[in-house]
Formats: structure tokens, C-alpha cells, sequence
């Protein structure tokens, strides 16, 4: 059961004009390639004239080329790059930093282990490492059916699956990240899903809401490459492919860094001190308050690959987050996702719902 679109009201009508009226100049387009182009055999300059990612070397980082290949090859349709409509103003401020929240949702941080709870991410963390900043970060994964948790009411259940840059750490004020949600509202025993693509630039502290693709969709199941590219410390270059659906649509588009009132743009600037390949709980609008995580069952990032200064980076060192969630009678932090590392390759993290009682 598909869900049909909701006209906002008239305060959102405004809003929504306010958000559409400050994206606007920080969004960039690249023009469409000409009839006929091949991207396998375009040089580094066509590549980023037309917005797409660069060509890792076939013969030293293997893996990423495999990746760069599948993205770019037939089937593919370069989707037109068009301003984004913003149906309704709805449900994410994704990452770190709400206004109203007064401490990191990072739970229990744990140095001397390879663990880490947080109250809405889970999933797959590494670190530049001193190694130069990470500019590149990409992943694979098939978008996962929601569901509501077995024995829990009508709700509005969420969750979301992305890679980004940064946003991990309290210093960390910004965070670019692109990537899917996967929704199911429950009432009266009807169950209403939407799945949507998305890119990002969270501030924290602020509220800038994440941008949906034009002409470009995603259904439960599909096979989606997301590629996130820092063209500089300001600017970032977000790609996704659906590798499931009829001729293989691709968007891609750059946005700047938000503007935030008598701060900077350096001061917002991302470090690349951390790559990640998350399965989110999302967080209401305006609110710090979370959705009730979807039963996702399961997501597969595969492959994780991240670039820091001529060298692409796998899991090899990674952090595993899982996900907590506190509960009364008895008080304690119940884990609802984890994730692990399927090995033996060292490019896969798996995040996997689970649920704790009440």
C-alpha cells in the first residue's frame, strides 16, 4: 500500500518556502553529458564535469574500482538535475545534535574497546587516523522492508540507512550523509510504507532538513550505491545509483556547507576525522524526541570504502555501534540494533534489529 501525498497547511506552506528560499543558492547542478557518453571511458576532467565520481585506480585499489565500474556502468540513465520539491515539511533531523538536547546520544563511549553505544545509530565507524582526512566515502546496500515490532501498538515506525563524513564526536560540528529511510505507519491494522533517497548537511545545533531526489525513487528491496565526495572542506558532491530499477537512475548533485547566522562557513567545514555506514532511528522535526525504530531485520553494507590522501580505507579498525534504548521497570538500556562485522573480507558491516523486551 503506497502513500499518497499530504498538501501541507498553511504554516507548513511557509515553511517549506523558507527552507526551498535557503537551499536554493547553496545547491549546484552539473550540466548533462552529451548523447552517447560513456563515464567508463571519460576522462578525470569529463567525469566531474557532468558531477560524477572520480575513477579509482583499477590496478592498486581494486575494490573501489569494482565499485566506481558497477556504478557507472550500463544499465544507466543520468537523471536531469532539477531544483527538489519539498512535498512536507516531515520527520528528520538526522545525527548528533539537536537544540533542545543538552549531551551527545552517544552512550557508555568505550576507548580502550572497539564498542560503542549511542541511542540512534548503529552500524560501522572508522577513523582518518592521522592519515590525512577522509574526502570520499562510499557504500552498497539493498533498501530493507519495515516492519513494526512484534507485540507493539499502531505507531509511526522509521529507520534510516546512510554514509557520511564526521558528526561522530562532540567536536564534530558537521556532517554530510545520503542515504535512504524506510517508514511504516500503522493504524487500524493498516500498515502505509514510503521509502525515500535523501542527502544532508547537519549542523549541530541547527535545522536543516534533509533533500529528497527529484524523479528519482526507491522501493524495499532495491539495490542503491551511495557515493559522497568532498570537493572541498564546504562543498560536497552527493551521488546515489539504483541498481534495481529499469535503466539504472542515477542523481547526483553539490551543496555548500548551511549558513548559519554570524558563524563562518570554516567554522562548519567538514575534518573527514570519520567515515560511517549507519542504520539510523530517526528523530522527530523540531524536536528531540526519536521515532520508534522500525523492525528492519537486517542491512548489508557492501562494500564500506572510504578515501583519505591516496589510499582507500576498508573496516580494518573499525568501531561497531549498537544501538540502546533506556527502559523503565526494570531501568536499564536495552540494545534494539547492533552490528557486526561479517567477515572474512574486511568491507562488510551488517546492522541487524533486534528487540529487548520491555
Amino acid at each position: 500500500m503506497s502513500e499518497q501525498p499530504r498538501r501541507p497547511d498553511p504554516r507548513e506552506q511557509r515553511l517549506i518556502e523558507r527552507m526551498e528560499a535557503a537551499l536554493r543558492p547553496r545547491l549546484h547542478f552539473s550540466p548533462q553529458p552529451p548523447e552517447g557518453f560513456d563515464p567508463l571511458a571519460a576522462t578525470a576532467k569529463e567525469l566531474d564535469t557532468y558531477g560524477l565520481p572520480p575513477r579509482p585506480d583499477p590496478d592498486i585499489h581494486r575494490d573501489a574500482y569494482s565499485l566506481w565500474r558497477r556504478v557507472l556502468s550500463p544499465p544507466l540513465t543520468i537523471l536531469r538535475a532539477v531544483f527538489p520539491t519539498i512535498e512536507t515539511v516531515d520527520y528528520r533531523i538526522t545525527g548528533y545534535g539537536n537544540k533542545k538536547q543538552k549531551k551527545s546520544v552517544v552512550m557508555g563511549h568505550q576507548e580502550t574497546t572497539r564498542l560503542q553505544t549511542s541511542s540512534n545509530w548503529s552500524g560501522a565507524s572508522i577513523a582518518a587516523n592521522g592519515r590525512g582526512p577522509f574526502t570520499m566515502v562510499s557504500g552498497l546496500w539493498r533498501v530493507p522492508v519495515p516492519k513494526r515490532p512484534t507485540g507493539q501498538p499502531d505507531g509511526d515506525y522509521r529507520c534510516s540507512t546512510w554514509v557520511g563524513l564526521d558528526g561522530l564526536r562532540r567536536h564534530s560540528r558537521s556532517l554530510p550523509q545520503l542515504g535512504t529511510t524506510q517508514s511504516v505507519l500503522v493504524a487500524g491494522g493498516a500498515q502505509t510504507k514510503k521509502f525515500e533517497a535523501w542527502y544532508q548537511w547537519w549542523i549541530r545545533g541547527q535545522h536543516f532538513a534533509p533533500v529528497p531526489f527529484p524523479d528519482f525513487s526507491v522501493d524495499e528491496g532495491d539495490l542503491v550505491a551511495c557515493i559522497l565526495i568532498m570537493l572541498t572542506r564546504v562543498r560536497a558532491r552527493f551521488v546515489i545509483k539504483n541498481l534495481t530499477q529499469l535503466g539504472g537512475p542515477l542523481s547526483r548533485v553539490d551543496l555548500d556547507v548551511p549558513p548559519v547566522q554570524g558563524v563562518p562557513p570554516s567554522q562548519h567545514a567538514v575534518r573527514g576525522g570519520n567515515a560511517e555506514w549507519i542504520a539510523e532511528r530517526p528523530m522527530h522535526i523540531e524536536s528531540d524526541q526519536l521515532y520508534p525504530l522500525a523492525d528492519y531485520a537486517s542491512v548489508t553494507f557492501d562494500p564500506c570504502l572510504a578515501l583519505v590522501p591516496a589510499a582507500w580505507r576498508d573496516l580494518r579498525g573499525a568501531r561497531l555501534l549498537r544501538m540502546v534504548e533506556v527502559r523503565e521497570s526494570p531501568h536499564r538500556a536495552a540494545i534494539i540494533s547492533s552490528a557486526r562485522k561479517v567477515l572474512p573480507t574486511q568491507h562488510v558491516v551488517e546492522a541487524r534489529y533486534r528487540y529487548e523486551g520491555a
